[in-house]
């Protein structure tokens, strides 16, 4: 399902085997959100995966890895997170 649009408020996180990540708070009806690696939705449980490119026929991104990489590089001096969903 689709995460409403909106600003969210996001922490890191780096416990767990899905490594360095964002977790969205406050997402009505929905506990867990995150942005993380993965390519397909397969790799997701509802989280959003970032990537280079979008191949929308396969539902599916590459680059994931390399795309987290710079969202992390990126935030390294930013506190606190917002993440805004636009539809």
């Amino acid at each position: 399902s689709a995460i409403p649009s909106g600003e969210y408020p996001a922490s890191i996180r780096t416990d767990g085997t899905k490594g360095w990540r964002i977790e969205l708070s406050n997402v009505p009806g929905r506990t867990n959100v995150q942005i993380h690696v993965g390519n397909t939705t397969a790799d997701s449980r509802g989280c959003l995966l970032p990537g280079k490119t979008i191949e929308d026929s396969l539902c599916k991104v590459s680059e994931s890895k390399a795309a987290m990489d710079l969202i992390r590089d990126a935030l390294q001096q930013s506190v606190p997170i917002t993440v805004k969903i636009v539809h």
